[in-house]
């Protein structure tokens, strides 16, 4: 039997390149969860140990670990951590086997709005996925490194490659139920209110929403012409005196991503 070589000593540059060649990402193989077994997946033993940048993340993340919190609102500024706070808490909870799986709600409309469309993505649903889980893929990543992982961007390809990270469509959201998952919908300012009521009334047994984003981002023509009603904004507004639904607002005081972010905003908004 031949030895296995020593690579102790090589550092995680050097083995994200090495993993890259291994494991490639799925458009370079088209290795979907299918091929991936679940015990691939289980066996990764990630670590996940993210600490809160400021007491509006202590209090999110407060908000988050709430069993009694069905439905947690993270809503405001850009830049304070909302979905970094949100993905590594869901990360948490699926390693401790709370949940079974995190179920990312995808918005379809572009940052650039209908003007600055690429138009029709071509390929299979799959391939259509790949833009949504490049962004999670990094921030994933990002989460693990932080926490101590070697080989962070490779656990982030397997949870993501091996089904324990999935992604819905809106559109393909009528008639599912979801159970024993933590769902995220990151960028909710992009929904109308009839579809932030299609998608909150989709929690099943055992499962929690963590729902994200700004309304000053909002970029979706009906409604920023007013013609559709903003959902994130009608739901944290409605449903905030529910026991079973928690609300954190973020400021431009929050920013932790980059001090740049809070000067950007008030040149842009005054």
């Amino acid at each position: 039997m031949a030895k296995k070589k020593n690579i102790k000593n090589i550092d995680e540059a050097d083995m994200d390149v090495i993993n890259d060649m291994m494991y490639p990402s799925p458009d370079e193989t088209q290795r979907t969860s299918e091929f991936i077994s679940v015990r691939e997946v289980k066996e990764l033993g990630f670590k996940v140990d993210v600490k809160c940048k400021n007491d509006r993340q202590k209090e999110f993340l407060n908000q988050l670990k709430d069993d009694k919190k069905q439905i947690c609102f993270g809503v405001g500024s850009p830049g304070t951590g909302k979905s970094f706070i949100s993905l590594a808490y869901a990360l948490k909870a699926l390693k401790s086997r709370k949940y079974d799986t995190i179920t990312m709600v995808i918005p379809t409309a572009p940052a650039g709005g209908k003007d600055l469309d690429l138009g029709l993505l071509k390929g299979t649903l799959q391939d259509k996925t790949e833009p949504f889980k490049d962004c999670d893929r990094e921030t994933i990543t990002k989460i693990l490194r932080i926490s101590g992982n070697e080989n962070a961007k490779f656990m982030a390809n397997q949870l993501i490659n091996g089904g324990y990270v999935k992604y819905e469509f809106i559109n393909f959201l009528l008639g599912k139920t979801i159970d024993n998952s933590i769902i995220l919908v990151n960028e909710a300012e992009q929904f109308t209110r009839e579809n932030m009521r299609l998608i909150l009334t989709r929690i099943g047994e055992n499962s929690k929403f963590i729902v994200t984003g700004d309304i000053l981002q909002t970029n979706r023509r009906s409604i920023v012409s007013k013609k559709d009603v903003n959902g994130l904004e009608f739901a944290a507004d409605r449903l905030s005196d529910l026991d079973e639904v928690a609300i954190t607002e973020f400021t431009d005081e929050d920013i932790v991503r980059n001090p740049l972010i809070g000067k950007i905003l008030e040149k842009f908004d005054n």
